[in-house]
């Protein structure tokens, strides 16, 4: 026995630990499952078809995304997509999104139906591009440094 530690004393039944299940239909309006989370005190809920099978799994926070956008964690350290190799190169992860390309590149891209700079380069090339493809744009060259199927994972770009 360990000095200094009493032995836990308290026995807790797993039910007063666990609550059930939650279960939702799909054509649930969002407001009234928002209702439904406040009232229940649950934040999770498994979506279930018509015919009583299991469509999916939503979440409270999911439903807030939805709505306002991604939710970072204040006090979790900002995930670094774009990293600066010299003066006029950057190494970019594929699914940073267009306005921190602009933001830390000091570029400014041209807006259009996409979100990340993968979404920009595709819309340029209009096909998915090979490894070590070089893509010229009006800010300057990216070269494709990294596809996953059919996703573009890295590119290295270079400022004129």
């Amino acid at each position: 026995m360990l000095v200094g530690l009493e032995p836990f004393q308290t026995r807790i039944a797993p039910q007063e630990l666990v609550k059930p299940v939650m279960f939702v239909p799909e054509t649930k309006r969002i407001d009234d499952l928002i209702k439904d989370f406040y009232k229940s005190k649950r934040e999770v809920a498994v979506v279930v078809d018509e015919y009583g099978g299991t469509s999916g799994l939503v979440t409270l926070h999911d439903i807030l995304e939805e709505i306002f956008g991604e939710i970072r964690d204040e006090f979790a350290p900002r995930e670094s997509l774009v990293r600066q190799i010299d003066k006029q190169t950057f190494a970019i992860s594929g699914k940073t999104p267009v306005d921190d390309v602009q933001e830390d590149c000091g570029v400014a891209i041209e807006p259009g139906e996409y979100d990340t700079i993968a979404g920009y380069l595709l819309n340029i090339l209009g096909r998915i591009p090979a490894e070590g493809e070089k893509v010229p744009t009006p800010i300057g060259l990216f070269v494709i440094e990294k596809v996953s199927r059919r996703r573009i994972k890295s590119v290295i770009f270079n400022k004129p």
